[in-house]
């Protein structure tokens, strides 16, 4: 059966070792030449293997070309990643920039964010990087205006490193700027920039981000409130820099951020959009004419959305399915997708780290193989109840695909995905069509205000729906984790689904209950070999914050206040992957007592962590600690702490001050056994007790410790 799917596919044949070839030199360095030479010998092996066998006939050999094909496919895909890789200007240095605004990024409570391409500077080493795209942040305080798209500024800073997080499974955000074609960050001094021009030359994307500009300008006027033009910028244009935090969340919690992220079905929508107003302008029997413009549409859609993977994807499939029918050709849906997966790769391969890119792929397959199978378990001869179900089906086939990709980058689940899907998804279609007939009327102020008011209410609806949604009890499953070959034997297993569903032999059954088996042993293998309690230090902009974790708490003690979405930031993946308690408690300075919080319950060890401005007491602590932390450099050295409390050592954060630090271990150099050295940006786990060593202490009564992971 794979072999006759893969007839009816050839372009996979090409794309899959194409893909596995990006893949591969993604991650391992390999020399421009040396790639090049393996690339051609395997392509003239190819052709002397066709030749050779034509000249023969041999059917004993017939698999040699397939194989040597395959490997100069992955050689190709390996040079083509190697030759579009992606350089960064990876430097802390201090610097005056010219920059051209592309478009807003959003802004954070002290600075404005913007994508900008760099048009000069006076140092050498960045001028190498003129016409490249960074990210750059403005200091509110020091602008006198907006930058807006196309304007020329002058910009006085510092360049920001490109740093890989040290805290484990944390999102790694200097990764992400890579492969989105980053190539510097930029942050400015107060009161260091001004505006010099506006380029008079064009540029796409400056001019698409006018565009968007003048559309939210337009509903603004018209009364639409910032909360709900943030929505419609997301849902219409692509553009989520307006939305708030707290409207990604509540858009994530439900289960609904699809519907923000433009994607096939806001181009589905604009497809058959198209297609009825050009049929009702009479262009239903001028195929030819009407094929243009649909694909011009399609395509004018993409570019002012940005041109995401998911867009693209849903283009190049309507078009091909457009220009299939113009020439009455029958088309594989599969060779379709093939197609759209390999323009996107050819275009820019680094989309193959998008997640974007994989989640648009893997629904319209699951859609397109689960289905038909989940439709016909029932069947409603009311209309109403045959499209909910319908919707209910397609929702159910999406996720069926796209869940084990969910958890494995996310770490989380949305409980009421369904009720989303059915509630919302119908209103995105009216959403788009109101805001199209907006624009396109937006020269007549009394059919403006009629179509901006309706838009409004729907738009509120959405929101009001969401939040309800996301307030239902137990809405998101957090803290979900998932090993990358889990998620493989969940597509495996998926696969033997089907083809038991094709074919009827029992032996797929087997398969998939080895898979199965495999699968749940391997999810059990994983939560007994997570320790009992956990103990981190990890850095957080600059200051040491001490992580408690164990089956009934989890809890946070921090120097100073922070907000609880940035400790949620830096530290999910590590409790997704530890299987913290979803509910954590912050302990910041204004909650310490006038002691130091001591950790006297963490198994047999006790930790203490000190803030700055403590009063010791003037009698030796009766209690004996294993482990200080202190948050800032001590007054004390470590003879004058010994004559305070007994300990074992002092843990020194990398975000003590540089200077202090230096001249504090110095002095007490004499005591380096007791002193923990953290380098800047690093973290340190302390585990305790595995069911593993449980399990081997009553098997062999070998005594259990503690175990130090460095990262």
């Amino acid at each position: 059966m794979i072999s006759i799917f893969f007839d009816r596919t050839p372009l996979l044949r090409f794309v899959i070792p194409f893909i596995i070839g990006i893949a591969i030199g993604g991650h391992i360095e390999i020399s421009f030449w040396s790639l090049s030479f393996v690339m051609f010998f395997f392509f003239l092996i190819f052709f002397v293997c066709i030749i050779w066998l034509r000249k023969q006939a041999s059917y004993k050999w017939r698999f040699v070309p397939g194989i040597v094909f395959v490997l100069s496919v992955v050689a190709f895909g390996m040079f083509y990643i190697q030759m579009r890789k992606p350089i960064v200007l990876n430097s802390k240095a201090k610097s005056d920039i010219v920059v051209k605004i592309i478009s807003g990024l959003g802004e954070t409570s002290k600075s404005l964010k913007y994508n900008v391409e760099l048009v000069g500077s006076h140092d050498s080493v960045i001028n190498n990087f003129i016409g490249h795209t960074g990210r750059l942040y403005l200091n509110k305080e020091s602008l006198d205006q907006h930058p807006l798209p196309g304007d020329i500024w002058f910009v006085s800073g510092q360049l920001i490193s490109f740093e890989s997080p040290r805290i484990p499974f944390m999102f790694d955000y200097s990764d992400y700027l890579k492969k989105n074609r980053i190539s510097f960050q930029f942050i400015s001094f107060s009161g260091s920039c001004y505006y010099l021009k506006t380029t008079q030359s064009f540029d796409l994307f400056i001019f698409c981000a006018k565009i968007k500009r003048q559309l939210m300008q337009l509903f603004a006027d018209y009364g639409m409130v910032h909360e709900e033009r943030a929505v419609l910028n997301a849902l219409f244009l692509g553009d989520k820099s307006e939305l708030s935090v707290d409207q990604k969340e509540h858009f994530a919690t439900a289960g609904a951020m699809h519907l923000l992220a433009v994607s096939g079905l806001h181009v589905g929508i604009i497809y058959l959009l198209a297609g009825f107003l050009l049929n009702a302008g009479g262009l239903k029997r001028k195929r030819l004419v009407k094929v243009i413009c649909i694909v011009l549409m399609l395509w004018g859609y993409a570019i002012l959305t940005g041109f995401s993977p998911s867009v693209m994807r849903a283009s190049i499939m309507f078009s091909m399915m457009e220009v299939g029918h113009l020439l009455k050709r029958r088309m594989n849906i599969f060779n379709v997708i093939s197609a759209s997966l390999l323009i996107i790769l050819l275009l820019d391969p680094l989309a193959i780290y998008s997640i974007g890119f994989w989640l648009s792929h893997v629904a319209v397959v699951s859609i397109i193989l689960f289905y038909p199978l989940i439709n016909r378990l029932f069947t409603f001869e009311f209309i109403p109840f045959k499209w909910i179900w319908s919707l209910f089906s397609v929702s159910i086939a999406a996720q069926v695909g796209t869940f084990p990709l969910g958890i494995a980058i996310f770490h989380e689940f949305p409980v009421y995905f369904i009720i989303s899907n059915l509630l919302l998804i119908p209103i995105v279609a009216p959403i788009l069509t109101l805001a199209i007939l907006s624009v396109m009327f937006h020269f007549s102020s009394f059919l403006s205000i009629m179509l901006i008011g309706c838009l409004s209410d729907l738009l509120r609806f959405l929101n009001n729906s969401v939040e309800w949604i996301e307030g239902l009890p137990n809405s998101l499953w957090s803290h979900l984790y998932m090993d990358w070959y889990q998620v493989a034997l969940i597509y495996l297993g998926l696969i033997f689904v089907l083809m038991f569903r094709e074919s009827w032999h029992l032996k797929y059954i087997r398969y998939l209950v080895l898979v199965v088996l495999f699968l749940g042993f391997s999810f059990q293998i994983n939560h007994w070999s997570k320790p009992n309690q956990l103990l981190v230090v990890a850095p957080l902009r600059g200051n040491p914050v001490v992580n408690f974790i164990d089956h009934d708490r989890n809890t946070v003690y921090v120097n100073r206040d922070v907000s609880v979405r940035n400790i949620e930031y830096h530290l999910k993946g590590l409790w997704s992957y530890y299987k913290a308690p979803v509910d954590f408690e912050v302990i910041s300075n204004d909650s310490f007592p006038d002691l130091p919080v001591i950790f006297d319950h963490w198994g047999a060890c006790s930790v203490l962590f000190v803030r700055k401005d403590v009063e010791w007491p003037s009698n030796k602590l009766s209690q004996s600690i294993n482990w200080i932390i202190f948050d800032h450099v001590p007054m004390q050295s470590v003879d004058e702490l010994e004559l305070i409390i007994d300990f074992d050592k002092i843990i020194v954060p990398g975000s003590w001050n540089k200077d202090e630090k230096g001249k504090w271990l110095q002095e007490n150099s004499s005591h380096a056994e007791k002193i923990y050295l953290l380098e800047e940006n690093e973290a340190l786990i302390i585990k305790e007790t595995t069911y593993w060593h449980k399990l081997n202490k009553i098997l062999f009564g070998n005594m259990v410790g503690l175990s130090l992971n460095l990262r």
